[in-house]
């Protein structure tokens, strides 16, 4: 390509940066934010890119289409189980409204990780779907977390699906497209609680952040998780800190 555009470049490492040099025959734009995460478990070339070429700042507004007028609201709460409780009645609500909405954490683990609150959540939203195997039943929210490149069109790690089926060798999924596949049920998870790291460059109207501050406060102060999690909604974020 004569011009390829990069965005998130905050999530890139040496190896995609020099892969990315030996295959760009053209002019490379780079986009991102320097104070949103850092790639897991590895360093971040962005402040190099920063020191060594031409940098346009865009000013906030067209930077983050105004996420910064979006409601933020910050609630309290004396225990992880209160937290469990302000989740369930908020996204009650938004079921009945019939409102989007998505459940956001720093973490897999513990009560207030992505992995309880999935499993949490989806009995509250799927109680009567059928299981087909893996955890998981029809009707799910799930997300692709493995490439899946045997498929063609190949289907991405991030691509939201809702589960359709079970399948012999794994999981029926329908993408937003309407495109149908199959893949193994180790490769998708749930999507009712996603981490941060995973929702980074999406937004939902109704957000809901979880913040187990005594868990993980210097980790959410240190890599930026609480920007990206506060910006990520279109018309509200709520903030449960525990």
């Amino acid at each position: 390509y004569d011009v390829v555009t990069v965005d998130e470049i905050s999530m890139i490492t040496w190896p995609i940066l020099a892969r990315l040099l030996v295959v760009s025959r053209g002019r490379i734009v780079f986009v991102g934010d320097p104070e949103q995460i850092r790639p897991v478990g590895s360093v971040s070339v962005m402040a190099e890119l920063l020191a060594c070429l031409p940098v346009v700042v865009l000013p906030p507004f067209l930077a983050y289409s105004g996420a910064d007028a979006v409601p933020i609201h910050e609630v309290h709460c004396v225990s992880p189980a209160q937290v469990v409780t302000q989740v369930r009645e908020r996204v009650a609500a938004c079921l009945a409204a019939r409102a989007e909405w998505q459940v956001i954490s720093p973490i897999h683990d513990g009560p207030l990780g992505a992995i309880a609150m999935n499993r949490m959540l989806q009995e509250l939203v799927n109680p009567q779907g059928v299981p087909v195997g893996g955890g998981f039943r029809i009707g799910d929210r799930v997300v692709v977390v493995v490439n899946q490149n045997e498929l063609q069109p190949r289907v991405y790690n991030g691509t939201p699906a809702t589960v359709i089926g079970g399948e012999e060798d794994g999981v029926a999924l329908m993408l937003a497209n309407g495109r149908r596949i199959c893949v193994k049920a180790e490769a998708v998870v749930l999507s009712y609680c996603l981490t941060i790291h995973r929702v980074q460059g999406s937004r939902y109207d109704h957000v809901f952040f979880l913040m187990p501050m005594s868990q993980v406060s210097s980790f959410l102060e240190t890599e930026g998780l609480l920007k990206v999690g506060k910006t990520r909604a279109r018309q509200e974020t709520c903030c449960l800190v525990c």
